[in-house]
């Protein structure tokens, strides 16, 4: 499905050919981070545009009106935009958006592994710190990131986070920008398969 190449080919493939410098390293590294939320929000927003525009019952159920079943992508992107269902802001919130506005049948972001969703919501606080560096996402990314889920204690720009290893490092292992990407490949596999078995928005 064209989406998850789409996806794939916008964030895969990223190398630190010709930068030797750590800290080009690790403003690179938060380049891609922005970038790959982009492509992450993109490829979310039109998952449930598709899904809607397969199927509006759920959606006119929750909103109590009468509508047809098949609409157009354009008016679906408009219904989900103009009452804010395309401000998510995690794995949660995506799930709380399908579940009331999405058929089941057409409806795979409940069956999202925890762990990667767990990754996907940490990435989610990276990038806000990235993207507005004030005093409540240093806080955020500092108490909810780093030192509960990776035990640092100091504060670390998300370059010099992203761009390093676990605690315990091994040999051959990816820094942790890989391991975030990973948690989001995992989840468009997982998307992928689940809409052909149903055979819908092939």
């Amino acid at each position: 499905m064209y989406r998850y190449d789409l996806l794939a080919q916008n964030i895969a493939g990223f190398s630190f050919l010709g930068i030797s410098s750590v800290t080009g390293r690790q403003k690179l590294v938060e380049a891609i981070a922005i970038r790959v939320y982009v492509v992450w929000e993109i490829f979310i927003e039109n998952l449930l545009i598709d899904c809607l525009h397969h199927d509006a019952s759920q959606y006119a159920s929750y909103k109590e009106m009468q509508l047809p079943k098949n609409l157009s992508r354009d008016v679906c992107e408009l219904l989900l935009t103009g009452i804010g269902f395309l401000d998510i802001k995690g794995v949660g919130s995506l799930k709380g958006i399908a579940n009331r506005v999405i058929v089941k049948e057409c409806n795979p972001f409940n069956g999202i592994d925890s762990e990667d969703a767990s990754m996907i919501d940490e990435f989610y606080i990276i990038r806000n710190y990235l993207a507005h560096q004030s005093r409540a996402s240093k806080r955020s990314l500092s108490k909810e990131v780093y030192v509960k889920r990776h035990q640092i204690t100091r504060f670390i720009e998300p370059g010099e986070f992203l761009a390093g290893y676990a605690a315990k490092q091994e040999p051959g292992q990816s820094i942790r920008l890989q391991d975030y990407l990973d948690a989001f490949f995992n989840v468009a596999d997982a998307m992928e398969t689940y809409f052909k078995s149903k055979k819908i928005l092939g």
